[in-house]
């Protein structure tokens, strides 16, 4: 920052006069810049210094304190409102009303002796405005035993329910790349078409969103598409564990087009643009996660007030509360500093619960009494993410599939990715229990593969790889009769039509109005009725003296045809 002849030279002489009156100076004679550079040699001799600190106001003095446990520095606007205004007044006004006699806050008390400065500084938020101590006099103070810096935040017992911290996400990003794989190319743009099945085998299907929108900064989708880069893809799936995973971690950090805000429920942008910089959350939520020891658990909700204490404005430029149009679901506006809890309170827990979880960073934990996570604990792997000049240990994927006589298909989640996605692309999916993958070989399979440019034969040899093993007998001849024969058997959907004697369904298949909607008889009482022809047999039976009950749990369809 800068230095006490700086600021000093930046006063006029009435302004020099009153600090030289506060400290017990004589007033010196000559220009303003002799003036200001003989009352800072003044003003920095360590023992005047130490007793015009110790003599301060109470609260002016922790004021002080306060700023030099800060670094000795900042944002002008936490600082206003957490010790109060310097009144603008102009030096005809000032000299009048001499304010440095009754100062009406710690900011005023500390501005009229020289030791408060306020100054334009370049931020990542853009230039910002802050409250600064000069640089000599902050190099004085924080050698003081008072200017210790401020307590960490105090770690909590650890909570009795852990959630496993998993670094899912590089999973959920897997298996989104091979379900867009499987979308025919006139669909490849709408992923809702698959989107019930997709978050089914989703380890964090509330991670969706981010997951597409980090695929595609990263080059695996094309924008706009949704179409796979068929080269970048396997570069990504082959490439070890933790460089995948740190690739995808930093482009969260750093990016832009991702924006956590706006992905938060219950919130609009009243002007349809969200007037936020994305990157600032992030940095200031792992700013504080550096404070805190590895292995020891925190509350959420202290490290958020935390946060509201000492930097509110950490993600709005020279603290605009009141210029943001952010509103509610219902259009309850969300502006001012009183609906902080709401919008900044709620951003910095999802940032906890939800991305820097999803990369494996922390470690939540429940609280019993109200079921809802409380309590963190930061991870080895949020050292080794955050540290980009380190070598990071390579993670061997390990693991096979395991394929059984029926077709059933099952897969760990760290098995290597490059053969999970190639089974997920082709294989019907049959969810996801615990950290395996469930899967099945089909004729669909067959075909999708086909449609993807791959032979029966590739399929088989894909099965192979994957499993480590020879196929099961019985896959292996059921793929051989369908390359041979095509469909062996079908599955038609039908009803039964069931009846209590034998000849009441002789005169329903020998009738011609009835006999239409009769497929083939089974037994004496039950016959096949044709597909999607039930209610209308439960018309024609009318007519030759039956009352047939429709399907359970099916009716009124006469009203709704």
């Amino acid at each position: 920052m800068r230095t006490l002849l700086n600021l000093l030279r930046d006063q006029d002489q009435g302004f020099l006069r009153i600090i030289a009156e506060l400290w017990g100076f004589d007033f010196p004679q000559g220009t303003l810049r002799e003036i200001a550079s003989h009352l800072s040699s003044q003003m920095l001799e360590p023992e005047t210094l130490t007793e015009i600190v110790t003599a301060l106001p109470t609260s002016t003095n922790e004021a002080l304190i306060d700023l030099v446990r800060q670094g000795g520095r900042t944002p002008w606007h936490a600082w206003e409102r957490k010790y109060g205004q310097v009144r603008v007044m102009g030096p005809g006004r000032r000299d009048r009303e001499q304010p440095w006699r009754a100062t009406s806050s710690p900011s005023e008390g500390l501005w009229y002796r020289g030791l408060l400065g306020r100054a334009f500084v370049d931020s990542p938020r853009g230039p910002e405005e802050f409250a600064y101590l000069p640089t000599e006099v902050f190099q004085q103070l924080e050698r003081h035993p008072e200017a210790d810096p401020a307590p960490q935040i105090e770690p909590i017992q650890p909570p009795q329910t852990h959630i496993e911290a998993a670094a899912t996400i590089i999973d959920d990003c897997t298996t989104i790349l091979a379900a867009l794989r499987r979308l025919p190319t006139p669909l490849a743009g709408k992923i809702a078409a698959i989107l019930p099945q997709l978050t089914s085998q989703m380890i964090q299907p509330e991670s969706l969103q981010l997951c597409l929108a980090l695929v595609t900064e990263i080059g695996l989708i094309r924008k706009g598409s949704l179409e796979a880069d068929l080269d970048a893809v396997p570069e990504f799936l082959l490439a070890d564990r933790m460089q995948s995973l740190q690739n995808l971690y930093s482009t969260w950090k750093d990016s832009t087009a991702w924006n956590d805000l706006s992905a938060l429920p219950g919130l609009q942008s009243g002007r349809g643009e969200w007037p936020n910089d994305p990157v600032l959350p992030r940095a200031t939520i792992i700013r504080w996660l550096h404070r805190l020891k590895v292995g020891d658990w925190y509350s959420i909700t202290d490290v958020v007030r935390a946060i509201y204490q000492e930097d509110p404005a950490f993600q709005r430029p020279a603290g605009q509360f009141d210029t943001w149009y952010i509103h509610d679901t219902e259009g309850v506006p969300l502006d001012g500093i009183e609906h902080w809890y709401a919008v900044e309170g709620a951003l910095l827990r999802s940032l906890i619960v939800g991305p820097l979880r999803w990369f494996g960073a922390l470690q939540l934990g429940y609280d019993e009494n109200s079921g809802m996570i409380s309590g963190f604990t930061p991870t080895k792997l949020f050292g080794l993410l955050e540290d980009p000049d380190r070598i990071l240990p390579p993670v061997e994927e390990q693991g096979t599939a395991i394929i059984r006589g029926d077709g059933s298909v099952t897969i760990p989640r760290l098995a290597p990715r490059s053969l999970r996605y190639q089974l997920a692309r082709l294989l019907e999916w049959e969810g996801l229990e615990g950290s395996v993958y469930h899967y099945r070989l089909s004729i669909r399979a067959i075909k999708r593969a086909k449609q993807q440019g791959l032979e029966a034969n590739q399929v088989r040899a894909i099965l192979m790889q994957a499993s480590g093993s020879e196929l099961p007998p019985t896959v292996q001849k059921a793929m051989q009769q369908y390359e041979d024969r095509g469909h062996a058997a079908r599955i038609d959907p039908h009803y039964l039509l069931r009846v209590s004697e034998p000849g009441q369904l002789d005169d329903l298949l020998n009738h011609k109005v009835t006999q239409r909607y009769l497929v083939e008889r089974l037994s004496d009482t039950t016959a096949i009725v044709q597909k999607g022809q039930w209610e209308k047999l439960v018309r024609a039976a009318v007519e030759v003296g039956f009352l047939i009950d429709g399907p359970e749990g099916i009716s009124n369809l006469n009203e709704r045809e």
